[in-house]
């Protein structure tokens, strides 16, 4: 699949010197850190990174950083708490819009305040319906098949 890309984004990554932070948009698996408040900056980026390490008993391979997900999750999680949701029938996709820790040279405050400039935001937008339709459209166009859960193949 063809992911959106633009100017202002490819000159945001352009200015960090190793992948995947300077690499196009791209589809990948990895594991994202949960938490209420939201953060940018070398230090904190380190810390996301060695308490993935640690939750995951040295499995998981941060990637990413969220907040919406605790809070959509907590009202899912009591949905399912009253027989409303099926907490088995959840999937989680993520489109990254900005890096959570700056370039070389770069000052934390900076990429802080001005993570708008990196031009991601509608990109992300944009990719995350181009890779999560499909999963829409075959669950809805195959309804009978995901009826009682997630196929197993």
């Amino acid at each position: 699949m063809v992911l959106s890309d633009g100017p202002e984004a490819q000159a945001a990554r352009s200015k960090f010197s190793y992948a995947p932070a300077n690499l196009p948009p791209t589809v990948l698996l990895c594991d994202t850190l949960a938490g209420d408040t939201w953060f940018s900056g070398t230090l904190l980026g380190q810390r996301a990174t060695q308490w993935t390490q640690i939750l995951t008993d040295g499995k998981g391979v941060y990637c990413t950083t969220q907040q919406e997900d605790n809070a959509t999750y907590e009202a899912l999680k009591r949905g399912a708490s009253v027989k409303l949701v099926d907490l088995n029938r959840v999937a989680v996709l993520r489109a990254g819009s900005d890096f959570d820790r700056p370039y070389n040279g770069q000052t934390s405050a900076d990429n802080l305040l001005n993570y708008a400039a990196q031009g991601g935001f509608v990109i992300a937008l944009q990719n995350l319906y181009l890779t999560g339709n499909p999963l829409v459209q075959e669950i809805t166009g195959n309804w009978p098949a995901w009826r009682n859960g997630v196929p197993r193949h």
